[in-house]
């Protein structure tokens, strides 16, 4: 039994030293918090932490849609190396109706039509947690975005 943990280990450490490659333990020091709100790369030895995203729309709008049959749909997208990716997005679709109202009472100062509407809104965000990006990736906020919340740490071997 001794014998073959041995020649196991031998072996192992046979194929380690062959192998020419070994395993570097690195550290992250915190350098910067970053509103990015515009493209920018991650500068050579760092890495970027992407925290978090702040809307420059609403996540469901009630806006130009409030009548029968409109709706508004919001997307959250990022450029990573020109590339678009969609991180949320949302969609409101708009119903009316007309009731009319009557005074009991008999006095017609209440009486009348009134417009009401109802909202169905769903959404969907697709960002659940932090993304990692090395040095020499560029990031800029896209559709529905007004800026990244970004920390840059610095890669200490």
């Amino acid at each position: 039994m001794k014998r073959t943990i041995l020649s196991s280990l031998a072996v192992l450490g046979i194929a380690l030293g062959l192998s020419g490659s070994a395993v570097h333990a690195q550290t992250l020091q915190f350098s910067q918090a970053i509103l990015l709100t515009q493209s920018q790369s991650v500068p050579a030895g760092k890495v970027w932490k992407v925290t978090n995203m702040l809307p420059s729309t609403p996540i469901t709008s009630s806006a130009g849609g409030t009548s029968s049959g409109q709706s508004s749909s919001t997307e959250q997208t990022i450029s990573v190396n020109g590339n678009t990716v969609y991180l949320g997005s949302s969609h409101a679709q708009y119903s009316g109706a007309i009731v009319t109202i009557s005074d009991r009472g008999g006095s017609s100062a209440g009486n009348g039509t009134r417009p009401m509407s109802a909202a169905m809104s769903s959404s969907q965000v697709l960002l659940n947690g932090a993304l990692w990006f090395p040095a020499g990736t560029t990031l800029a906020p896209g559709n529905g975005l007004y800026g990244i919340s970004v920390l840059e740490f610095t890669v200490v071997p």
